[in-house]
Formats: structure tokens, sequence, C-alpha cells
């Protein structure tokens, strides 16, 4: 991308792609999806900053991939947020940029997968209920609605359910594996890959 371009966004705030790592003494954290101004443009680089920490950093113009609204600079990159360093990552292979309805579904079944230590999760077609599998057998997840977090009340439940079908169809297969099984109802049977916990600034 040609920098230069962004000049006239010198003092904006943006969002990063992909979400920065954050790091301290115990390991590797949720990612926070915070605000960045950026604060010099040149040919040769732009310098950026953590709104919330403080964090600055020079990134070469070869880093920065794109401008995409409403207000995501996207980049070559990893930032990786540690208490008194932001330091940068390269990317060997170019990351497919999520919309919000994607990143929030990955986001949602990668917090599931984590949360009950499960190497995959079957999800109801409808998104109304999960399913994990426990020493041999597969235990319902009871209050669990990922069509209902990812879209509201706003939307009625039958509108839900075939948007979210589209949602989940629509998610790259290097962040989320299908695992073919015949089971009864045809649910989504899916794993988050460790390119997907990255891409979310999440530890797998």
């Amino acid at each position: 991308m040609n920098v230069e371009y962004l000049k006239k966004d010198i003092g904006k705030h943006f969002r990063i792609r992909p979400l920065p790592e954050r790091w301290d003494d115990t390991g590797q954290l949720d990612s926070l999806d915070e605000r960045w101004s950026l604060d010099d443009v040149t040919e040769q680089h732009i310098k950026i900053t953590n709104l919330p920490t403080g964090h600055s950093k020079e990134i070469g113009a070869d880093n920065v991939r794109e401008y995409r609204g409403p207000d995501f600079l996207l980049l070559r990159c990893h930032l990786i947020i540690r208490k008194r360093a932001l330091e940068i990552k390269p990317i060997l292979c170019p990351n497919t940029i999520l919309n919000d309805e994607q990143e929030q579904l990955l986001r949602s079944i990668a917090g599931y997968q984590r949360e009950f230590h499960a190497p995959k999760l079957m999800i109801a077609r409808d998104g109304t209920g999960i399913s994990r599998p426990e020493n041999g057998t597969v235990t319902w997840v009871h209050d669990a609605n990922i069509a209902l977090d990812l879209f509201g009340l706003q939307k009625p439940q039958a509108r839900r359910s075939v948007d979210f079908e589209i949602v989940m169809d629509s998610l790259p297969s290097e962040y989320l594996r299908r695992i073919p099984e015949s089971l009864w109802d045809n649910p989504f049977v899916v794993a988050v890959t460790p390119e997907g916990f990255s891409y979310l600034g999440m530890p797998s």
C-alpha cells in the first residue's frame, strides 16, 4: 500500500487487524480490540500508538496492507503487546480478514472450545445449541445460543437461524475446520484452528 495516502488520516483512531497479541509474565492473554492513533506517516513507515496502554511503534510501510472502512488498519504483521515493549512478528502467509459478524462468531466458538477444553464442538444448524464430546459421550451445553449472542433480539428467530448458517458457512477453513461426521440433525462439527486462535489474538 502507498502509505502516503494515509497522511490525511494522521491523528485519527483505528482498530488493528489482525488483532494484536497480549502477553504478560504468565503467558498469552486474551486480545482486546483497542483503539490506536495514527501519529506519523512517511514513505518508509507509519507510527501508531495504543491509546489505552501508550505503547508506540514505527511500522515499515511494507507491513501496511490497507485501510478498510469504517476504521480498520490492516497489517501484514502481528503486533505483540508486552508490559514494556511493543514487538512485531511477521506473517508468513497473508491472512483472510474477517468482517465483524464472522469475527464475533469465530471468537464465540473459540471461547466455548477453550472453556470446555474440547477438541471440537457440535453446533446446531440454527445456532441455538452446542454439544461437546465428553468421556466418549456427547454432552449438551445448556443456555448456549450462539445465534442469539451474534444477532441479538432485534432479529426474529427464523431470520437468525437463516443468517447464522450463512455466517457459519462463510468462515474460512484456515480459521475453522469442518469435521465430517454423520450425526442426527446434521449439526456443524467444527474446531477452531491454531491460525484462527492466532487471528483472534487468543491462546489456543
